[in-house]
C-alpha cells in the first residue's frame, strides 16, 4: 500500500500556495463556521477545544506540538503528549501514513511554518516571498491530515489548526464546511492549490457578508460589535 505521507511530502513544496492570495485584514460576521461544523458533527464535545484555540490565538501563541496536543487532549478527553509510533490508516484502511524516526520532527517543523512573517517563507528558501495567509492555513490543515499524528481525531485537529491560523489574524469564517468536509488526496498538488484557493474564497465571502451585515445593522439597528465580538442581534 502506498505511503500517503510520502506522497504528501513529495509534493508539498511544489504546490502553488499563492493560489490562496487575498485580503488578509481581520473579518468576521455573527457566525463561527468552524464551531458550527464541529458541533453539528460532535455536539458540544468540541467546545472546550474551540475555547482553548480562541484563548491561544488571543494570546498570540505560536503553533507548536505542545499547543496542538493540548487541544487534542480536550477533543479526546484524555491527556495526549506523544506522536504516533507506527503507521496509521484512514479512509476505511485505504490510506496509509508511514512512520520514520524523524516524522515527529518534520511535523513540528511544518507547524512552525504557520508562523512565517510577512518578510520571508523559510520553507520556500531564503528571500522568497511569504505565503499568503489562506495558503498557510490550507497547508497546515493538510499537514495534519497527511502526517496523521494522533491515533484518533485527526480531522478535528486539522480543523482546529486551520481555525487557529486564521483566527490569529482576526479572521473567523462564517461558513467552513466546504473546506472541512471534502476528502483530499495526498499526492494531488493541483488539488492542494485548489484548497488554498477555496480557503481564500471563504474568507472573501465572510468579508462580503460582514460588510453587508455591518451596513444593515447601522441602518436598521444602530448596533455594533458586542463584548463577544459578534454583531448586535446576531448569533
Amino acid at each position: 500500500m502506498r505511503d500517503a505521507l510520502a506522497d504528501w511530502w513529495a509534493i508539498r513544496h511544489l504546490v502553488d500556495w499563492t493560489a490562496g492570495s487575498g485580503d488578509e485584514r481581520p473579518t468576521r460576521t455573527g457566525r463561527d463556521g468552524v464551531e458550527d461544523h464541529l458541533t453539528a458533527r460532535d455536539g458540544a464535545a468540541s467546545i472546550p477545544a474551540l475555547t482553548q484555540v480562541r484563548a491561544d490565538a488571543a494570546a498570540g501563541r505560536t503553533l507548536s506540538w505542545n499547543v496542538l496536543c493540548g487541544w487534542q487532549s480536550l477533543v479526546l478527553g484524555e491527556r495526549i503528549t506523544a506522536f504516533r509510533t507506527g503507521d496509521a490508516f484512514a479512509k476505511g484502511g485505504r490510506e496509509r501514513y508511514g512512520f520514520a524516526p524523524d516524522t515527529p520532527q518534520r511535523f513540528a517543523a511544518c507547524l512552525a511554518d504557520t508562523d512565517q512573517s510577512a518578510e520571508t517563507d523559510q520553507s520556500a528558501g531564503s528571500g522568497q516571498s511569504a505565503l499568503p495567509l489562506a495558503g498557510r492555513a490550507a497547508r497546515a490543515y493538510l499537514d495534519v491530515c497527511f502526517f496523521h499524528p494522533f491515533r484518533d481525531g485527526n480531522g478535528r485537529a486539522a480543523a482546529l489548526v486551520l481555525y487557529f491560523v486564521l483566527l490569529r489574524a482576526g479572521i473567523v469564517l462564517d461558513a467552513a464546511t466546504p473546506a472541512l468536509a471534502t476528502v483530499r488526496q495526498a499526492g494531488d498538488a493541483a488539488g492542494a492549490a485548489d484548497f488554498a484557493r477555496l480557503v481564500a474564497i471563504l474568507v472573501a465571502a465572510t468579508r462580503r457578508r460582514a460588510g453587508s451585515a455591518t451596513a444593515a445593522q447601522a441602518v436598521h439597528c444602530g448596533k455594533g460589535w458586542d463584548r463577544h465580538g459578534r454583531l448586535g442581534g446576531w448569533r
